[in-house]
């Protein structure tokens, strides 16, 4: 699951270069808002709306699985594993890093508090 999401950012962060984003995608049917293939996304909305939008649910879910909870151990586990593999992408925001390590932090404490 790591290497999935971490080259699915990868990509989202490539498409967000505009050169590349002119080159690959704009105009492209498959980034449509519609099936019939009309209406296709400009870079803005892309950037903006997607992009942002695919970070914003990852940290939610991350900091779903992060919670400081002994039921909560496999999640935790794995979500921790995930965030391992895509670290070179993921997060890239400094609010997202910083409720990230604000969660690990809680984590480490609880440890030591075993």
């Amino acid at each position: 699951m790591g290497i999935f999401f971490s080259e699915m950012f990868e990509q989202l962060d490539r498409w967000t270069n505009r050169e590349t984003w002119n080159k690959e995608c704009e105009g492209n049917c498959q980034f449509s808002k519609h099936f019939n293939g009309e209406n296709v996304l400009s870079f803005k909305e892309f950037s903006e709306k997607v992009v942002e939008n695919f970070h914003n649910q990852f940290i939610r879910l991350m900091m779903t699985c992060l919670d400081k909870n002994e039921t909560n151990y496999m999640k935790s586990r794995c979500a921790l594993l995930i965030l391992n593999r895509m670290s070179d992408v993921f997060p890239k925001s400094l609010n997202a890093a910083n409720l990230l390590q604000e969660r690990l932090q809680k984590l480490e404490d609880a440890k030591s508090d075993i």
